[in-house]
């Protein structure tokens, strides 16, 4: 049994040793002061919104379900029930700025304003 433990004791007080000696903190560094918002500098072109407000205009002549949803189909923003007979349903999201695209009831469809206008045929 002795000799088990023998090969073991010197490893371990290795460990010890080197565990012991990283914990030393070099408390003579001083930390850099904090960037403020006022402080800060930044691009003046950068763009703070992170959401836009969007108008979709729908129309279409005969009663369907309005389904809007993320361009791939995870994300549900909108439904609802259009009546047709010619007449518009608006509905007004607030969608985050990086979504590019949505589908309308399956039909992907891109964002290149805040006011589009759809017809379902």
């Amino acid at each position: 049994m002795k000799k088990f433990y023998l090969p073991i004791l010197p490893i371990l007080m290795i460990a010890v040793l080197l565990s012991a000696s990283s914990c030393r903190k070099n408390l003579d560094v001083k930390p850099e002061p904090a960037v403020t918002l006022e402080t800060g500098k930044f691009d003046p072109s950068f763009g703070w919104n992170t959401a836009r407000n969007l108008e979709i205009n729908i129309s279409s002549v005969k009663d369907v379900v309005i389904n809007i949803t993320s361009s791939d189909n995870l994300t549900r923003y909108h439904r609802g029930m259009h009546l047709g007979k010619n007449k518009t349903y608006t509905i007004k999201l607030s969608l985050p700025t990086v979504v590019n695209q949505l589908n309308i009831n399956n039909k992907t469809l891109e964002i290149t304003s805040n006011v589009i206008n759809y017809d379902l045929k």
